[in-house]
């Protein structure tokens, strides 16, 4: 606990063997079609010839919907079968990031071997240190990010049933 009594807690990350980026946004579709322009800052950031993918939740009753004319810079989102609903509806836009298209499952042994060796290493020196500062993955070094660092190992987690993980608040 900190003094203001906010919990640390630990997320996740979705794994890949692709470097992806991802937006979200909400559209407004008028008449069974919308036109959602595509953040600039994001669009940057992508690959620029617009093989994205489009997830769409609508948020009200419709048929289906779907998107079409993909460009760099927007894309149209339809309502199947000539529907002309108007409402709102949810998307998340996924791109490979621009210069990573062609990687895939980036070979890391090497590094890892090495961190894993200063790790043993340092464990048993019998010095307490403190986390160590490791090399920087291929991708890493592209991308000029932090290093990793070595972090004592933890216990296993017992598996807790999806319907009450074990950090779920209790309500009384």
């Amino acid at each position: 606990m900190t003094k203001n009594g906010a919990r640390t807690v630990e997320t996740c990350g979705v794994q890949s063997p692709e470097n992806w980026m991802k937006d979200f946004g909400t559209g407004q579709m008028q008449k069974g079609a919308a036109v959602v322009k595509i953040d600039p800052t994001f669009a940057e950031t992508v690959a620029a010839d617009a093989s994205y993918h489009v997830f769409i939740t609508p948020s009200g009753d419709s048929e289906a919907l779907y998107v079409i004319n993909k460009t760099a810079t927007s894309f149209e989102v339809r309502e199947s079968k000539g529907g002309t609903s108007s409402l709102t509806f949810d998307y998340r836009i996924v791109a490979k990031r621009r210069g990573y298209e062609s990687m895939r499952h980036v070979d890391v042994t090497e590094s890892y071997n090495a961190e894993m060796k200063a790790a043993s290493i340092a464990r048993g020196s019998g010095v307490v240190h403190r986390p160590a500062a490791m090399a920087k993955s291929p991708l890493q070094a592209a991308l000029g990010s932090h290093t990793r660092r070595l972090v004592p190992a933890r216990s296993p987690v017992p598996h807790q049933p999806m319907s009450q993980p074990a950090n779920a608040p209790t309500h009384h």
